[in-house]
C-alpha cells in the first residue's frame, strides 16, 4: 500500500472516539487530502476490471400494460442516446376498453414510426436477479378525478423494464402481488432474489406481496437507474396524458430525518478524505464483484457516469483494528452516500431509504471546513460519484470494505 503520511489535525481524540487524520496533500484542489498521485489508498490483490465500452446499440425488452388490458412484449435495440419509453398504454378509465386501448396504442405507435428502431431477437434475462421498483400514484387523473398509480420495475441495466396503470381503488398486496405473479408466469424472465424499493411507506404492501412470492423486498436509494427513469416518463409519458397535472403534489416525498449517532458496532478510531482515479477504483471493486471482499459496486455506465480512466473520485477512508467485524456488519446495510455537513461538523452516512447517521465527525475550524466542502466540489466533479473504505491500519495492505457510492437525487414524482 502507499505510504500513507498521516498529519494529525487536532491532538486529542474527538468525542466519537475517532480522531480526524489527513493524508499528505498533492492535489491542486483546495485542501483537499490525498494520497500521492496514481496510488490506492485501499489496495488488494486482483486483476484490474476495466470498464465497459460504449455499445452503438444496445438490447432491450420491454412490455406494455394496460388497466384491465392486454400485455404486449417487445424486443428492440436502439441509440443508447435516443431511447424509446416503450409502448406504454394510456391511462384506461372507467368508460373505456381493451379495444380502445389497442387503437390508442396503435395511434402511438403510427405516431412515432419515422424513430429509428431495429428488431431483435432478444436477449437472456436469466442473468436478472434483481429489481427495482416503485409503486406509487403519479400525477395523472383518470375519468373519476382520482389519482392513478403506477406500477414501475427495471433492472439495473433497464434490460428489462414494465409499466402497468392501476386504478386507485386497487391499492394493496394483493394487487401487487398479483402483477408480480403475472409478470413471471407470462414472460420468460426469472423470478427476482431481491427486490428495491425507495417509498419507507409503501413498506408494508411491498414486503407483504414480495414475502407471499419468496422474494426479498430491501428499502433502498441504491436505485439510481430507477429514480433516472421516473423522471424521463415525466417528459416521455406522464406528460402526454389526457389526465396529467403539472402542479400535483409528489406523494411520499419528505425531508430527509435528523441524522442520528453512529451505531457503536461501526465506530471506527480513525478517518481521512482521500481520492483515487477511476481506474483505480474499479481495480479495487474487483475484489468486491469476486466477494474476497465485503461491500457493494455500482454499474458507471448503468448509473450515467462518464468519467476517463484517470479522473479522481472522492473517498473516505476508516481505519479501525476491527475492520473485518465493521465491514462484515455494514455489508448487512444498503449503504447510499456520504454526505458533508458543515453546521454539525460531521460526515453523514445515508443507509437505507430513512436513516442517517453521523459518521464522521471532526472539529470545525477554517482549515477542515475548507476541506469538507473541497471534498462535496470534488463528488460534483465526479458526477456525484464517491466511495468509503475500511482498513484495519494506514499501515496495513488488505482493504477489508469498499463501497462505490453516488449522491442520491430523488425523482420529482
Amino acid at each position: 500500500m502507499a505510504e500513507v503520511l498521516l498529519q494529525r489535525w487536532h491532538g486529542a481524540a474527538l468525542p466519537c472516539q475517532r480522531s480526524l487524520s489527513g493524508v499528505q496533500s498533492t492535489s491542486t484542489r483546495g485542501q483537499l487530502q490525498v494520497l500521492h498521485p496514481g496510488r490506492s489508498p485501499v489496495c488488494c490483490s486482483g486483476a484490474r476490471q476495466r470498464r465497459r465500452g460504449r455499445e452503438s446499440f444496445v438490447g432491450q425488452n420491454r412490455i406494455s400494460q394496460s388497466i384491465g388490458g392486454h400485455c404486449e412484449w417487445k424486443s428492440t435495440s436502439s441509440h443508447r442516446g435516443r431511447r424509446k419509453d416503450g409502448v406504454f398504454a394510456r391511462v384506461i378509465g372507467p368508460s373505456t376498453g381493451v379495444a380502445a386501448a389497442a387503437e390508442e396504442e396503435a395511434a402511438r405507435g403510427a405516431a412515432e414510426e419515422g424513430e429509428e428502431e431495429f428488431e431483435d431477437e432478444g436477449e437472456d434475462l436469466s442473468d436478472i436477479t434483481e429489481w427495482q421498483l416503485d409503486f406509487c400514484s403519479r400525477p395523472i387523473v383518470d375519468e373519476r378525478g382520482k389519482k392513478v398509480w403506477e406500477l414501475l420495475i427495471c433492472d439495473g441495466a433497464r434490460r428489462f423494464e414494465y409499466a402497468q396503470y392501476f386504478p386507485n381503488n386497487v391499492i394493496n398486496s394483493g394487487s401487487l402481488r398479483q402483477a408480480l405473479q403475472d409478470i413471471l408466469d407470462k414472460f420468460d424472465i426469472p423470478k427476482p432474489r431481491t427486490i428495491k424499493y425507495f417509498r419507507s411507506q409503501m413498506q408494508t404492501i411491498i414486503s407483504r406481496a414480495c414475502d407471499e412470492l419468496n422474494i426479498k423486498a430491501v428499502p433502498s436509494k441504491r436505485v439510481n437507474t430507477l429514480m433516472k427513469w421516473l423522471d424521463e416518463r415525466v417528459e416521455t409519458v406522464y406528460s402526454k396524458e389526457p389526465g396529467y397535472q403539472d402542479s400535483a403534489t409528489p406523494l411520499f416525498m419528505l425531508d430527509p430525518p435528523q441524522p442520528e449517532p453512529l451505531p457503536e458496532d461501526l465506530v471506527g478510531e480513525r478517518w481521512a478524505f482521500v481520492e483515487l482515479p477511476v481506474a483505480g477504483l474499479l481495480e479495487e471493486a474487483a475484489a468486491v464483484r469476486s466477494r474476497r471482499v465485503f461491500g457493494d459496486v455500482l454499474s458507471l455506465e448503468d448509473n450515467g457516469v462518464d468519467l476517463p480512466d484517470d479522473a479522481l473520485v472522492p473517498g473516505l477512508v476508516v481505519f479501525t483494528r476491527r475492520a473485518p467485524a465493521v465491514a462484515a456488519r455494514m455489508a448487512s446495510l444498503e449503504l447510499a452516500c456520504l454526505e458533508v455537513d458543515q453546521q454539525r461538523g460531521c460526515v453523514i452516512l445515508n443507509v437505507g431509504v430513512a436513516q442517517r447517521w453521523r459518521y464522521a465527525t471532526y472539529k470545525r475550524s477554517k482549515q477542515t471546513d475548507q476541506e469538507a466542502v473541497a471534498w462535496e466540489e470534488a463528488k460534483k466533479a465526479a458526477q456525484g460519484l464517491h466511495f468509503l473504505a475500511l482498513q484495519k491500519g494506514q499501515d496495513v495492505d488488505k482493504v477489508e470494505g469498499l463501497w462505490m457510492l453516488k449522491d442520491v437525487q430523488l425523482p420529482s414524482v
